[in-house]
């Protein structure tokens, strides 16, 4: 469709709820639905800027989730007087008509959009937003100034198992704090019988370490997953048993993916200094562990303009030709030939 920089679009701040929508309560300014809160803004903005914006209030721009939640919003705008529609968080700057999901680099699992979309108009259009009038997703040139909306878990979910070295530190600070039988993880089979995905996305998870004979789904009613001490492994129980918790946050202007939290430079610095300055704000510089987390992060540059690259921690000052971490002066897992 055509350019789109002079048209009015929804800023919208959705937060995501943790706990039962019954137990929500949205802050002043903000609307509920379901188990989100909303904030809808007065002012429009670029993609990026809108994105930017979002991850500095500890959130990311709206993925809608469901036909219901689409016809939420859209009733929203209207009754706000919204001209023209709102940004989604979805691009294709990675690859030409694949558009995916800004907070995990993938494929939405729902979408709607509007027939003959999205055309890439003028071969220009790399931005998704929600087009009030035609009920459906449109593509649109990513410079335009839209509203927006953010979304955010709290900045908070259960602890999610990435890997036997997370798995280990986290027993091991279980036992130092005398953990009893377990703690939870964010994993659930309520969907569907015997198939356990992540609270995060639905999805099954990359790592796991079930004890033999697990899950067993024991006097039919285990549906819910813990981390159990004493067997070093996992194990199904019933939802309402009572058992110790981990959870993992990000804080505002940072973007959480997988289980770590992300901030996104506004300016450049040298590798020394870009060093120093992540060390002084009790973090350390990228060190990028799978082709996963590298097309995430190649996909958030991408929106934000950097134009060359960015710095990975990872120096052969040591010895010339080999390039260790600076988290732990050894040769990264991944990436090495």
């Amino acid at each position: 469709m055509k350019n789109a920089k002079s048209q009015l679009l929804l800023l919208i701040i959705a937060f995501w709820a943790s706990s039962e929508a019954s137990l929500i309560r949205c802050e002043k300014g903000w609307v509920q639905f379901g188990k989100k809160c909303y904030k809808f803004s007065s002012y429009t903005a670029t993609f990026k800027d809108a994105m930017v914006m979002c991850n500095n209030n500890g959130g990311r721009l709206l993925e809608l989730q469901s036909r219901a939640e689409e016809n939420w919003v859209d009733l929203h705008c209207r009754v706000r007087g919204y001209g023209f529609g709102v940004w989604l968080g979805l691009t294709d700057l990675q690859r030409e008509g694949q558009y995916v999901a800004m907070s995990d680099a993938r494929r939405p699992r729902y979408s709607n959009w509007v027939r003959g979309e999205p055309n890439n108009g003028n071969r220009q259009e790399h931005c998704a937003m929600y087009w009030i009038a035609r009920r459906g997703w449109n593509d649109t040139v990513c410079t335009g100034r839209m509203n927006y909306v953010i979304c955010n878990n709290n900045g908070a979910r259960l602890l999610e198992l990435q890997s036997k070295v997370e798995e280990n530190w986290i027993d091991l600070q279980c036992r130092v704090r005398s953990y009893g039988f377990g703690v939870w993880l964010g994993l659930t089979d309520l969907q569907r019988e015997g198939q356990y995905v992540t609270m995060s996305d639905a999805r099954r998870p990359h790592y796991s370490n079930w004890m033999r004979g697990e899950p067993n789904n024991g006097n039919g009613n285990e549906h819910c997953a813990l981390y159990w001490i004493t067997r070093s492994g996992w194990n199904d129980t019933v939802c309402k048993e009572k058992i110790n918790f981990v959870w993992t946050n990000c804080g505002k202007g940072r973007v959480q993916f997988g289980k770590k939290c992300y901030k996104f430079s506004s300016y450049t610095a040298t590798f020394k200094d870009a060093v120093v300055i992540c060390n002084n704000n009790g973090a350390r510089l990228l060190e990028l562990q799978s082709k996963v987390e590298e097309n995430w992060i190649d996909l958030q540059c991408r929106v934000r303009g950097y134009g060359f690259g960015v710095w990975l921690g990872l120096t052969d000052l040591q010895r010339e030709g080999q390039y260790v971490t600076m988290s732990d002066a050894r040769r990264p897992h991944y990436g090495t030939g």
